[in-house]
Parts: C-alpha cells; structure tokens; sequence
C-alpha cells in the first residue's frame, strides 16, 4: 500500500527514483486499550528496524525506486496513534531530480 500511495503522491515522470533520497518516517501504531488517554511512547515489537525495512520493501517493489541502495539518509520515529486515529505511516521522501547517482 506505502507503494501504491507514493505513485499518488508524484507527478508523471519523477518515478522511477533514479537519485539519492531521504526518507523521513513517522509510523503511529494501534494504541491499546489499556492506555486510552495516556500519552505514551512506543517501546514494544514490532521493532522500528523491521517496520522500516517493510516500508522500504514495499516502495522497492512497486517501483518508487529500483533498489534501496539509493536511499542516503533516513529518520524514523513510531508512535502510538491517537484515540480514534487509525494507525498509518507518514512518509516524506526528499530527492533531487536532477542530480545522478
């Protein structure tokens, strides 16, 4: 979906990423019931390792780029979503097209 998403999200053209890029990433996961109303980090599985790798999959293979290599920086952070929030992953991906890798 994280694929099918960044399709949307550029113009005609800019896709395939061909350049180095950074990705800025905020994953906010299901928050429990048991923490309703209380704001809290989250410190549990799944790990921010695994979640960044599945995102990075994801783009890969629906063609946002070739191949993750391409990737020169990246910040992630997760949280847990807000009440009445649905979990999601924000992705910024930052390039310059007219640069070679």
């Amino acid at each position: 979906m994280a694929g099918i998403a960044a399709w949307e999200a550029f113009e005609d053209g800019e896709l395939p990423i061909q350049t180095c890029v950074h990705i800025d990433t905020v994953f906010y996961l299901r928050r429990p019931k048991r923490l309703k109303g209380k704001a809290v980090s989250h410190c549990v599985k799944p790990d921010l390792d695994n979640l960044d790798k599945s995102l990075r999959d994801g783009l890969q293979q629906s063609g946002v780029f070739g191949d993750d290599c391409i990737i020169c920086s990246s910040v992630s952070r997760k949280y847990y979503a807000d009440e009445g929030e649905s979990p999601r992953a924000e992705v910024t991906i930052t390039f310059d097209p007219s640069e070679d890798s």
